[in-house]
């Protein structure tokens, strides 16, 4: 799901709006749950540019 945002958001703009949601009570557990996969995808893009 995360990877399908980030198509449209960059990963400071997407992470920014996950830290507002947080806070919010009806979104903080799907919230925390995007950021990590948000911060495992960010992981794997620096990766691949290392490779590359």
């Amino acid at each position: 799901m995360v990877h399908t945002i980030t198509r449209f958001y960059s990963f400071k703009d997407l992470s920014a709006m996950l830290e507002k949601a947080k806070n919010v009570p009806s979104t903080a557990k799907i919230a925390t749950k995007w950021q990590s996969e948000l911060n495992v995808q960010k992981l794997r893009a620096t990766r691949i540019k290392r490779e590359g």
